[in-house]
């Protein structure tokens, strides 16, 4: 059973690392661990491996649990993930209720009434994840082709997060037994 994402919880932050120093590191989340591990990417030559491009934010390729192809940016500054009206046009879900809520990120926090959607569980690379109503919005982002939604910060409470630009690898699994 995957685990829903969650909001994260509110902590101080002394900076930021941005995606100029991130696209060149491999870079594991574990927050149950609180930890951070960077490393130099060990370049790969397997192309059939990459689910993450870079076209002017990164870009991550999920399934759906009965395989459909879909593609979130990933925006580490945003609190909460969000799927967009074109995940729903794809899958052919409709949404589950309207509500209001608080939402924000690092540029600050606005009040939204949004449609939002049934639990909707994905695969990151065959691990899945558990989107618990989440807000749908209309498309953000203006890249090649219409994205299916935004993976937020809460995202890294799904498990250890991998980021590997350089190898086109975003991956998530559970964390290692204590």
């Amino acid at each position: 059973e995957p685990k829903p994402i969650a909001q994260a919880p509110q902590v101080k932050i002394d900076g930021i690392i941005g995606f100029d120093i991130i696209r060149q590191m491999d870079l594991e989340v574990d927050f149950s661990e609180n930890s951070l591990r960077l490393r130099n990417p060990a370049a790969s030559r397997s192309e059939t491996d990459r689910n993450m491009f870079w076209v002017g934010l990164p870009v991550i390729r999920l399934t759906s649990e009965d395989g459909v192809p879909l593609h979130f940016g990933l925006d580490t500054g945003a609190q909460t993930s969000f799927v967009t009206e074109t995940l729903l046009d794809k899958l052919q879900l409709q949404a589950a209720r309207i509500e209001s809520r608080r939402v924000g990120g690092l540029g600050g926090e606005i009040s939204l009434r949004a449609p939002v959607l049934p639990d909707l569980r994905v695969l990151v690379r065959g691990f899945p994840i558990l989107f618990r109503g989440a807000f749908v919005r209309a498309p953000v982002y203006q890249v090649l082709a219409s994205l299916d939604g935004v993976l937020g910060g809460d995202v890294w409470n799904s498990g250890v997060v991998r980021i590997d630009m350089t190898n086109g690898i975003f991956a998530v699994r559970k964390p290692r037994p204590n």
